[in-house]
């Protein structure tokens, strides 16, 4: 990655990291229908659900990223690090995918 692309990575990445925090201070709804605002109640929720998927796209994300930017002066197309590269970006995929779900549900606000 290189110029804009780089950038557009770096972006993403910290978005999916400061999504990953925010999870921790989501309410959500209980069974009963009431709002949940406590903290350990959201934090214990989300730690059973959705946080370690959460956890390796952003593990992953950033690990291509360092390793892209490492092997940047590598001309070596079989190393182990372009191969891991190429896995990182198939993982993206479905951060993508994740990403525009959430938009056509609602649960992220077109700006």
């Amino acid at each position: 990655l290189k110029g804009v692309a780089l950038a557009w990575s770096i972006i993403l990445s910290s978005f999916w990291t400061l999504d990953l925090i925010l999870g921790f201070w989501t309410g959500y709804r209980c069974k009963k229908d009431c709002l949940v605002m406590d903290f350990k109640k959201i934090a214990w929720r989300y730690m059973q659900t959705t946080f370690l998927a959460n956890l390796i796209v952003v593990v992953t994300d950033i690990t291509s990223i360092a390793l892209e930017i490492s092997s940047a002066s590598q001309d070596d197309k079989t190393s182990s690090t372009a191969v891991a590269v190429k896995v990182a970006r198939f993982i993206k995929v479905n951060r993508l995918l994740r990403l525009w779900s959430l938009f056509k549900t609602g649960r992220v606000a077109l700006l």
